[in-house]
């Protein structure tokens, strides 16, 4: 019997590490998050700035409402969703460090959720 339940605990422990390396592993690029002035969401990957800038492009052609404007310098991606003019800054920081703006604004105003929506879509994206 207690051979039984030492399995049990084993086998308890031993899947819930893996559980947590498992999360770690798909987390474990992203450096630091933060939320700027204006309600501006940014967010520092440890990857290289033309896996992020791809990613950024793809997910926002795929998520506008209308076309999207791409300027290659500085790297910014701009198009509407939810009714909110977005924007996503890519900026290579260091070696395979890059820091990602999200900005969102539905008429001049801020629009902070929308910021959050679309930054949280792009790092689902890179994970």
């Amino acid at each position: 019997m207690r051979l039984h339940h030492a399995s049990l605990l084993l086998l308890a422990l031993a899947s819930s590490g893996c559980v947590a390396v498992a999360a770690g592993a798909t987390a474990g690029f992203l450096v630091s998050r933060e939320v700027q002035a204006d309600d501006v969401q940014s967010a520092t990957v440890a990857l290289d700035v033309d896996r992020v800038w791809k990613a950024a492009q793809d997910l926002l052609r795929a998520k506008s409402s209308k076309p999207v404007l791409v300027e290659t310098f500085p790297r910014v991606v701009r198009g509407v969703v939810d009714g909110a003019d977005v924007s996503i800054e890519v900026q290579a920081y260091d070696l395979d460090r890059t820091v990602i703006l999200v900005d969102a604004r539905k008429t001049y105003m801020p629009a902070g959720e929308t910021a959050e929506r679309v930054l949280n879509a792009l790092l689902d994206r890179l994970s």
